[in-house]
């Protein structure tokens, strides 16, 4: 999911996408764009001058008018009235402009004025029969399931249940992807997706990310667990052979930690899909916003990627577009974004961005008895492991 590590900029042609006009676009990492707006089921495209910004539609806060538009959409205002047409042309406009919770209340004005009004009646997905205007809670759900964020991913999450209600399993899967695509922290969707993708097998062949002796910690406060594409993040922080997290008793410095410096490496084969550098590293006990992590992104076959984060400033090694091997170093462990030591952030998700488990191969689970070697398997949290890029360990 590309808003992880920042906005690309990319050229794109618009073809097929429903087009808007100059717009405000709020992204969740508090970045703005005012352009020419257009949307897809995916992504949201901002258009401003020469360069057009291609956006995952979960990275999206708000789409509000602005400038010219605002002051068009007072002035409609303004006109109303009691007039039918007056109240369902600006419904229609607001609609073309993506604002469409007010589109739809403009609509609903418009069948108060007028119950036979057949624009606004299609528009909130109503058909004609011959008992009259009728439509179901799922037309009503589907109607909303297009809208950005949070209100769009609650009907996507209510389609799914009916779906599940009704029998109909091959449908529920789809709805909760759309919703996650809109709004990747939904909690509903998170938990109904959960049993879907706990059974998922890895299509490529994993290597542990790391060399050496690490441990995978624990996530006490559960934040893998607050998004799509972290469902199944690992934190990594490297040991040493008495299991100690850093050089010192009582670490003072990010540098009295194994994890900093220490090289990060390849999963698996792949391409680099992008690559986010020049944050800051924090000092030991402090940290900034999630959006400021120095990261890189692999895609793999099989529609399958891989984020490493919270990488040291100026340490990776990599760009976007090079091809990698498993066990290449791309960077080495550092302390950048919503981090408050020195560890390492590892993910696997598909191309909607939702997380997936990840089975590794050849590794060793280390503990005080003795060592287990792992042909494949996952690794999990509170477990020390062992791996090698050479032989086999």
């Amino acid at each position: 999911m590309r808003w992880l590590r920042g906005v690309m900029l990319i050229l794109v042609t618009l073809g097929g996408a429903v087009q808007a006009s100059a717009l405000e676009v709020v992204l969740h990492n508090r970045k703005r764009f005012v352009g020419e707006v257009s949307l897809s089921r995916k992504t949201v495209f901002v258009r401003v001058g020469a360069t057009t910004y291609k956006i995952p539609r979960g990275g999206v806060k708000a789409v509000r008018l602005f400038g010219a538009e605002q002051v068009e959409y007072t002035r409609r205002k303004a006109l109303l009235g009691t007039s039918v047409e007056a109240h369902f042309m600006l419904a229609k406009w607001l609609e073309s402009k993506l604002q469409y919770a007010e589109a739809e209340q403009y609509y609903e004005l418009t069948l108060k004025l007028d119950p036979e009004h057949e624009g606004a009646r299609e528009a909130l997905a109503y058909e004609h029969t011959d008992d009259g205007w009728t439509r179901t809670e799922e037309d009503v759900l589907r109607l909303r399931s297009r809208w950005l964020g949070p209100r769009g991913a609650d009907a996507c999450v209510e389609l799914a249940m009916l779906h599940l209600k009704s029998g109909s399993e091959k449908r529920v899967e789809p709805m909760l992807r759309q919703a996650l695509i809109a709004w990747p922290q939904h909690p509903g969707a998170l938990e109904m997706m959960r049993p879907i993708t706990d059974t998922y097998l890895s299509k490529n062949r994993y290597r542990l990310p790391v060399e050496g002796l690490w441990a995978v910690i624990n996530d006490h406060n559960q934040h893998h667990r607050s998004a799509a594409f972290m469902q199944y993040g690992l934190d990594f922080m490297k040991v040493d052979e008495e299991f100690s997290m850093t050089r010192v008793p009582e670490p003072a410095r990010v540098e009295d930690y194994y994890t900093w410096g220490a090289t990060i490496h390849a999963a698996a084969d792949g391409e680099v899909y992008s690559v986010n550098d020049g944050f800051p590293d924090n000092p030991l006990g402090a940290w900034t916003d999630f959006w400021s992590a120095n990261t890189v992104c692999i895609r793999h076959d099989h529609g399958e990627y891989t984020v490493y984060g919270h990488l040291q400033n100026g340490s990776i090694t990599v760009k976007v577009g090079q091809q990698v091997k498993a066990g290449d170093v791309i960077a080495r462990g550092g302390n950048s974004g919503s981090s408050g030591w020195p560890h390492m952030h590892w993910a696997m998700y598909d191309r909607d961005g939702i997380g997936l488990p990840v089975t590794f191969s050849d590794f060793v689970e280390v503990t005080r008895q003795g060592d287990t070697k792992i042909e494949s398997g996952r690794a999990h949290e509170n477990h020390i492991y062992r791996n090698s890029f050479g032989e086999a360990p």
